[in-house]
């Protein structure tokens, strides 16, 4: 492939689209998922740039890197796919000040939720109930059903804010691949949306988290704490 490209053509760009979410609270997700997640969403972005940088540096081209707002600001049940998009930005970050000296462009596209396969609602709770399933009985007993429950119906409601106006997105990908001055960040959601996390993103992080948490209706209690208060309450009633 690199003898083709080097003796008929000039590669311009490359696109590091690929990504996959996993949900699930980390008490009860294991190790394997997180790495999965990573696998794809970081290690593989670093994988196949490295594999292509030298073209692009013969060609003064551009990296177009798909990352996502869950990047700058974590979701409880989401920090898998969260950490994964924080590492890919701090990747991107890095390379495109490595990349000035080459005049290679390097450019970050961080949307929030579109409506794509990674979007859709029942795949995603099918993995979080799999996950639930395969935990350690412990685990399970002392979140409890209605505590998993609340986490699901999170993460239907987040999922339900996929935007179908994909061709924001696809715009973006035009511009940072055919625009003389590409913007370094682009950031395609609701307006809203992008408001809300840009002050997410300078409000201290005890608000921020409380917010979310908020948001999210995380307020539940697991099954063991709930146990716990009513032995004390009983305690106290003696």
């Amino acid at each position: 492939m690199f003898q083709y490209f080097n003796a008929f053509a000039v590669l311009w760009a490359v696109v590091n689209n690929a990504g996959i979410a996993q949900g699930g609270e980390i008490d009860w997700t294991p190790l394997s998922e997180f790495q999965k997640v990573i696998e794809v969403n970081t290690v593989g972005v670093i994988r196949v740039t490295k594999a292509f940088l030298p073209l692009l540096r013969k060609s003064n081209g551009r990296v177009v890197n798909i990352t996502s707002l869950l990047g700058k600001v974590c979701m409880p049940a989401l920090v898998g796919y969260c950490m994964s998009k924080s590492a890919a930005i701090s990747f991107t970050m890095g390379l495109r000040m490595e990349m000035v000296k080459w005049k290679v462009k390097v450019i970050s596209i961080e949307p929030f939720f579109y409506t794509t396969p990674l979007t859709k609602a029942k795949p995603a709770i099918d993995h979080l109930e799999n996950i639930w399933a395969k935990a350690p009985s412990e685990i399970r007993e002392d979140y409890g059903e209605a505590c998993k429950e609340v986490i699901k119906k999170a993460c239907v409601n987040l999922l339900a804010r996929a935007s179908h106006k994909t061709y924001e997105v696809l715009d973006c990908f035009e511009d940072a691949i055919t625009a003389k001055e590409p913007l370094t960040t682009y950031s395609p959601c609701y307006l809203p949306d992008k408001l809300g996390f840009q002050l997410l993103d300078v409000l201290p992080s005890t608000i921020t988290e409380r917010y979310i948490m908020t948001y999210l209706d995380r307020t539940v209690k697991p099954a063991a704490l709930l146990k716990k208060e009513a032995k004390t309450e009983s305690v106290k009633e003696k």
